[in-house]
C-alpha cells in the first residue's frame, strides 16, 4: 500500500486547487474528518431472515457494522437500483446544497464469484490474485465507463479480519460533485466460491483521503474492516 499512499498524495495535490474554488464558492465547511465523536455504529446480520423479509438473493451471509452519527444522514437500501444487493447512502446533514454534492459515501454490496482451487497449495493467496484481476479487468471497467478523468490509482490485498481481500483504487469525476475515490474491494468466502464485494465511491471535496489510514477511518472503510462471513 505504500505506492498507493504516495499516489493519494499526488491525486489530493492535482485536485487541491479545484477543491478549494469549491469551497470557497459554495461555502462549504463540512469535512468529515474534522468531526469528534464518530464512533456509534450499528451490527446488521445479513442473514436469512432479512434475506427473505427483503427479497434478497445473498450468495453468501455476512455482518458488518455501519457507523451513524447525528450530523449524517444515513440510508440502508435493500436491492437498489442498479443491481447491487445492498446500498448505503451516507450523506451531510449539515450545510446542506439539496444536490448530489450533499453525497459523503455511497456503499453498494452485490456478488463476486472466485473459484476455489484447491489443486493449489496456496489457495488463498491464488483466490486473492484472482479477485483483484477480476476487479480490476471486469469491474472497473464497467465503473468508470463514460466517466471522466477516470484513473487506476492501484490494485492491492490487504487483511479483514482472518481473510485476505483484493482492492483497486481508482478515481474519476462525477457531475455536481467533483473528483471522487472508487473503491472496489472482492471479499472472496474462505468456505465457498460464490462471495461478495463492495463498491464504495468516496466524494473527495469532502472526505479528503490522502493516505490509506484515513481510507480505513472512512464510512465505507469502517464497513469493510467489520466485515464477518456468517
Amino acid at each position: 500500500m505504500k505506492r498507493a499512499c504516495i499516489v493519494f498524495a499526488m491525486l489530493l495535490l492535482a485536485h487541491a486547487s479545484s477543491l478549494q474554488a469549491h469551497d470557497e464558492s459554495s461555502g462549504w465547511s463540512f469535512n468529515l474528518f474534522t468531526l469528534e465523536g464518530l464512533t456509534l455504529s450499528d451490527t446488521v446480520t445479513f442473514d436469512a431472515e432479512i434475506a427473505e423479509r427483503n427479497g434478497l438473493d445473498l450468495p453468501a451471509y455476512f455482518r458488518i457494522r455501519i457507523p451513524r452519527d447525528p450530523r449524517i444522514e444515513r440510508r440502508i437500501i435493500p436491492n437498489p437500483s442498479g443491481g447491487a444487493l445492498v446500498g448505503i447512502v451516507f450523506s451531510r446533514g449539515e450545510d446542506q446544497t439539496g444536490t448530489d454534492a450533499d453525497l459523503l459515501e455511497l456503499v453498494q454490496i452485490t456478488g463476486a464469484r472466485v473459484p476455489m482451487q484447491p489443486e493449489h497449495d496456496g489457495q488463498e493467496l491464488s483466490r486473492v490474485q484472482a479477485a483483484g484481476l477480476l476487479a480490476r479487468d471486469i469491474v472497473l471497467p464497467r465503473m468508470i465507463a463514460d466517466k471522466e478523468g477516470a484513473e487506476l490509482i492501484d490494485v492491492s490485498q490487504f487483511s479483514v479480519g482472518e481473510m485476505q481481500a483484493a482492492q483497486v483504487l481508482a478515481t474519476h469525476l462525477e457531475p455536481e460533485i467533483g473528483p471522487v475515490l472508487l473503491r472496489i474491494v472482492i471479499l472472496p468466502h474462505p468456505e465457498q466460491a460464490d462471495g461478495l464485494m463492495v463498491v464504495a465511491k468516496i466524494n473527495l471535496g469532502l472526505v479528503p483521503v490522502e493516505d490509506n489510514e484515513m481510507l480505513t477511518s472512512t464510512l465505507s472503510g469502517r464497513i469493510i474492516s467489520s466485515w464477518e462471513y456468517q
